[in-house]
């Protein structure tokens, strides 16, 4: 307790805090800002989404009437599942471990930390599943675009990093989808419809996840990482392509694994 001697200095700290919260707020701001981070992490496990948002795509015109039969099929297997809380609830029981591109943690000003970093995956995917909001402007589900490209080995499908921007606004306290935002896709139609699971649909909507989650900014290590099969971006693809069955972590890796353009 201050005796009645300490008052005058008493009452110098109080003016000289008030004087720097009133002219000077920006500091407090700015320190906040130049940590640079915020550990926010969606409870996703509570949200009351019951259906998934509609489409738009375009298929390369290159593409056969077989190819573009099965990518169709493909896309709508893929729409529908990466926008159900089932497939997410069984990524996250596989505790997929998360690669991330630096771009993809810096744009929402997420920490770098191992949590947020492993939650960035659903952020995203309740975000791609919610409806448009009132002043929204663009489609909920960002527009897809499947380019044709052809190889004889070494990949069955590309896709370029971070083109999906999902962000946390501040303002607003809420995770958004910015306005400039595709899925960029290419198949290879050296085993697109060649042969055995080649021709199922299903495989292709896995395919279709892992690189989608590449536009997203998900990586995946070199294939020779003995713990390859565990991250997100693979688990995510066989969640998908099984419908959210179980998977062996032992799965031999496919061609599409070898990475983003």
């Amino acid at each position: 307790m201050l005796k009645s001697g300490s008052k005058p200095l008493f009452r110098i700290l109080v003016l000289t805090l008030a004087t720097l919260v009133t002219f000077y707020p920006q500091i407090a701001t700015a320190k906040n800002l130049s940590a640079g981070c915020t550990n926010s992490i969606l409870d996703w496990h509570k949200s009351n989404l019951t259906s998934s948002n509609s489409y738009r795509r375009w298929i390369d015109p290159a593409f056969s009437k077989a190819e573009s039969d099965i990518i169709e099929k493909a896309l709508h297997i893929v729409v529908q599942r990466i926008q159900q809380k089932r497939i997410w609830q069984r990524v996250e029981e596989l505790h997929g471990t998360p690669s991330l591109t630096l771009e993809a943690i810096s744009f929402p000003d997420l920490c770098d930390e191992p949590d947020i970093q492993k939650n960035l995956l659903f952020h995203q995917l309740y975000v791609l599943s919610l409806p448009n909001g009132d002043n929204d402007t663009v489609e909920a589900f960002p527009d897809i675009y499947v380019r044709k490209g052809y190889a004889k080995e070494g990949w069955v499908a590309r896709a370029p990093l971070d083109t999906v921007k999902i962000y946390l606004d501040g303002r607003l306290n809420e995770w958004r989808i910015t306005d400039t935002r595709k899925f960029d896709i290419t198949l290879n139609t050296y085993y697109l419809g060649a042969y055995g699971t080649y021709v199922d649909p299903e495989y292709w909507a896995g395919t279709i996840a892992h690189e989608m989650l590449h536009n997203l900014g998900h990586q995946h290590p070199d294939l020779t990482e003995s713990v390859y099969n565990k991250y997100q971006i693979v688990v995510m693809d066989h969640m998908v392509k099984s419908d959210g069955e179980d998977y062996k972590a032992t799965d031999s890796k496919s061609p599409e694994d070898s990475g983003e353009k």
